[in-house]
């Protein structure tokens, strides 16, 4: 009886697993995709925004640690208070 019911939970954790890292990945992608179309169009304010909500979902990513510096390093240029967080990204 212990046995099934450590199975049947097992399966129900990993199924959750799953589903949350489907979750992750879907908006991951959807947020790199809606920060690189509004860094192209010029709006570095609100791609970073995208790329900040990324970031917590993946900091590891390669590609979101390039485009995230790229965004803030235009921001800083123009507003030095982005200066501070550009040093956060740069360390990581």
């Amino acid at each position: 009886m212990m046995g099934r019911n450590f199975l049947n939970y097992s399966k129900k954790y990993n199924a959750l697993t799953k589903s949350e890292f489907y979750k992750d990945s879907n908006a991951f992608s959807f947020l790199m995709n809606s920060g690189k179309e509004r860094l192209m169009a010029g709006y570095y304010d609100e791609a970073y925004y995208e790329f900040k909500l990324a970031y917590k979902i993946d900091p590891e990513d390669e590609e979101l640690q390039s485009v995230i510096i790229e965004t803030i390093s235009i921001l800083c240029s123009k507003d030095i208070n982005y200066c501070k967080e550009l040093d956060f990204y740069l360390k990581q």
